[in-house]
């Protein structure tokens, strides 16, 4: 799970940048180890062919990462009665996976099995184009 900013102030959604106030840089790219897996093979091919910021230098071969990214800026958390404010993939992979348990809690109450390994499902359905809830985070 990586760490975006920008809809949080209103702003298209990046990726967390500290030069641009994110406090903490997010990673991304493509794995010098792993392949990439099957499900990932369109993602990956699209990026490399249709984003003006694909970079010699990336492995064209490799597995992509982050899967999903969440807004990782501003989490506000009460500490000792004190408001604090949080960044990161520390407050966006926790909120993510809360997502998940929220959609599994809701699948068991109706008898149906949890959605276990999601990234299939998550490149599926990205993959369709009128889904409103993905955005590609390019920049």
């Amino acid at each position: 799970v990586g760490a975006t900013m920008g809809p949080n102030n209103g702003d298209p959604e990046i990726a967390c940048q500290s030069q641009l106030g994110g406090v903490i840089t997010t990673g991304g790219g493509f794995s010098t180890y792993y392949p990439t897996p099957s499900w990932q093979t369109d993602a990956v091919n699209d990026f490399f062919t249709l984003s003006p910021s694909a970079k010699s230098g990336y492995n064209k071969n490799g597995r992509g990462f982050p899967d999903i990214s969440l807004i990782g800026v501003q989490y506000a958390v009460v500490v000792d009665g004190q408001m604090n404010y949080y960044y990161g993939t520390s407050c966006s992979a926790p909120v993510f996976a809360a997502f998940i348990t929220l959609i599994n809690t809701e699948r068991l109450a109706y008898n149906q099995s949890s959605v276990g390994f999601i990234n299939p499902t998550l490149y599926s359905a990205g993959a369709n184009k009128s889904y409103v809830y993905y955005n590609d985070i390019t920049e």
